[in-house]
């Protein structure tokens, strides 16, 4: 199956899934020098556990409320949300 074969929906997520990850990939090494340049690698570290358990948390919340509300609402407002950092 080719990508054009693919369901508009299922090819617009598969884009802003890629240019999300995309930009986060570029951004988040650099966020990671300047937050040990400015509070000290300890610190560093502990801010970037942090934001890995909070994506952890959001991941199983974003579950539950995926079978109260419906799975495609929640993805809807999912990539929203996702994308709206890098505006």
């Amino acid at each position: 199956m080719r990508f054009r074969d693919f369901h508009p929906n299922i090819k617009i997520r598969l884009i802003e899934s890629f240019v999300s990850s995309l930009i986060g990939s570029m951004v988040m090494p650099f966020m990671t020098i300047y937050l040990a340049m400015h509070f000290g690698a300890k610190v560093a570290g502990i801010l970037l556990l942090v934001n890995v358990f909070l994506g952890i948390g959001m991941s199983l919340l974003g579950g539950y409320f995926s079978d109260v509300f419906g799975r495609r609402k929640i993805m809807r407002w999912q990539s929203h949300f996702d994308s709206s950092p890098f505006l």
